[in-house]
């Protein structure tokens, strides 16, 4: 959906989103394999139940779920593993709602300076 990187490539979000199906995502735990330049320090699963008239996920907390983990999170509702050099798996710990089929992967990365800004990337995932 969106994405910075330290060269200053970046995608501005979407205006408008079709979300296409997934029938075997509703039985599963979330998980997708990323690539960057080091493991992620933060990504989460964010599950929404709804979407605006442009088909955006609404963002209320009534709305919305967030499976985060990463540095300095404490109850983790996603886990990242090293599946090879330079690739991670990102996954949910449990089955995501089946009241939320709207989800959306953000993956975060440190920048390799000081004062640089992150490198980050997000998707727009299947609904089930």
């Amino acid at each position: 959906m969106a994405g910075h990187w330290e060269n200053g490539d970046s995608h501005a979000p979407p205006s408008r989103l079709t979300w296409q199906r997934d029938r075997h995502a509703a039985r599963e735990r979330l998980s997708v394999e990323v690539t960057g330049p080091a493991q992620p320090w933060y990504a989460s699963f964010m599950v929404h139940k709804a979407l605006d008239e442009s088909g955006i996920p609404k963002e209320d907390t009534a709305s919305q779920t967030v499976l985060a983990c990463g540095d300095g999170i404490t109850d983790p509702g996603c886990r990242i593993t090293r599946t090879a050099p330079g690739r991670w798996r990102v996954e949910t710990l449990d089955p995501a709602p089946t009241s939320h089929p709207y989800r959306v992967l953000y993956v975060q990365w440190p920048s390799d300076e000081p004062g640089q800004p992150e490198k980050w990337a997000s998707w727009q995932l299947p609904t089930p």
